[in-house]
C-alpha cells in the first residue's frame, strides 16, 4: 500500500504504476471538516493497494 496525502502526489504515483502496468486499487478518505467550495487545502487520504505479488515491482515503479 502506498498513501499520499494530496492529490498531486496520488496522481504521480497512479501515474508510474500505469507506465509499468501494474494494476491497482484506491480508497480516498476525505478528512474535510469544511464546506463544500471554500478555499482550503486538501484535506484527503489516498490509499493505493496493489496485488501481493505486484509490491516490489509498485515500490520500484513509484520511487523511479
Amino acid at each position: 500500500m502506498f498513501t499520499a496525502f494530496n492529490q498531486s502526489k496520488y496522481y504521480d504515483a497512479v501515474n508510474k504504476l500505469k507506465s509499468h502496468g501494474i494494476s491497482y486499487r484506491s480508497r480516498i478518505t476525505s478528512h474535510d471538516m469544511e464546506t463544500v467550495g471554500s478555499n482550503r487545502n486538501d484535506n484527503s487520504q489516498y490509499n493505493i493497494y496493489v496485488k501481493k505479488d505486484e509490491v516490489y515491482l509498485a515500490e520500484k515503479a513509484i520511487n523511479s
